[in-house]
C-alpha cells in the first residue's frame, strides 16, 4: 500500500538556509512519524531556493543562439533557454550549437 502525507508548518524558504534542520524541526513539531522503508521526497524547487540556486530571468540577457532556439520551441522563455544554456555547456559556453532544426550541445 502507497500512501501520501505532506508536512504542513514547513515555513516559506525564501532565502538560503539550511534545509534539512528545518524539516527536522517541523517534523519533531508536527509528531510525524516515519519508519523503516519510508521514502521522503522534497521538491527540487525548494531546494533550490534553499540553496540560493535561483537565477532572476531579468537579468538573463538572451545570445542569438537562444533567440533561434525560442525561434522553434515558442513555448519557452527565451531567457530560460539562456540559463539552460548556461547550464549545459562547457566552461566557455562554445559547445552548444544550432545545426539542422536542432540545438546541438
Amino acid at each position: 500500500m502507497v500512501t501520501i502525507t505532506g508536512l504542513r508548518g514547513v515555513p516559506i524558504i525564501s532565502k538560503v538556509c539550511d534545509l534539512p534542520q528545518i524539516l527536522i524541526k517541523t517534523i519533531k513539531k508536527e509528531h510525524f512519524q516515519i519508519a523503516d522503508g519510508d521514502i521522503i521526497c522534497v521538491a527540487s524547487k525548494i531546494c533550490s531556493l534553499a540553496e540560493g540556486d535561483v537565477i532572476d530571468l531579468n537579468q538573463v540577457v538572451p545570445t542569438s543562439l537562444a533567440r533561434k532556439i525560442q525561434q522553434r520551441i515558442s513555448r519557452k522563455d527565451e531567457r530560460l533557454i539562456q540559463v539552460i544554456i548556461y547550464q549545459t555547456s562547457d566552461p566557455t559556453r562554445n559547445c552548444c550549437s544550432f545545426s539542422n532544426e536542432k540545438a546541438v550541445c
